[in-house]
This record gives C-alpha cells, sequence and structure tokens, in this order.
C-alpha cells in the first residue's frame, strides 16, 4: 500500500500539493526521526514543502510523550 507524506508542507502550500498528490495520509511538520521511521522508502510517496529538508533534523519535540 503506497502511503502519501507531506513534510514540512505551509498552509499556501497544502491545496496545490492535494492537487497534484492527492490527499495526504500523514503530515509531519518536521522532516525528524521519528517521521523518517513512519516513511516507506520503496513505496511512498514523499512531498517536502519549504519548510521540508531532504536530510531528517536529529531531534524535535515529541508530542506522544506527554500521556
Amino acid at each position: 500500500m503506497t502511503l502519501v507524506h507531506f513534510i514540512g508542507i505551509t498552509d499556501s502550500q497544502i491545496a496545490s500539493a492535494e492537487r497534484v498528490f492527492g490527499r495526504a495520509d500523514f503530515v509531519h511538520k518536521w522532516h525528524d526521526w521519528r517521521s523518517w521511521g513512519d516513511i516507506d522508502w520503496d513505496s511512498d510517496t514523499v512531498v517536502l514543502g519549504d519548510k521540508g529538508h531532504e536530510q531528517p533534523i536529529q531531534w524535535s519535540w515529541q508530542d506522544h510523550e506527554l500521556y
């Protein structure tokens, strides 16, 4: 199953990205190691926006640790 990931997409880019790639299955605010693990690099489609970087950053805030 191929999934679509948007990484670093701004509000102004989301409509254009959805027209081209369809609705995203995952939207990642940052390209960090957590999002890196969610992506199947052999079959998923990854769309980088203006705030996305090709190489993942070391760390970002982990909201799942709150609960």
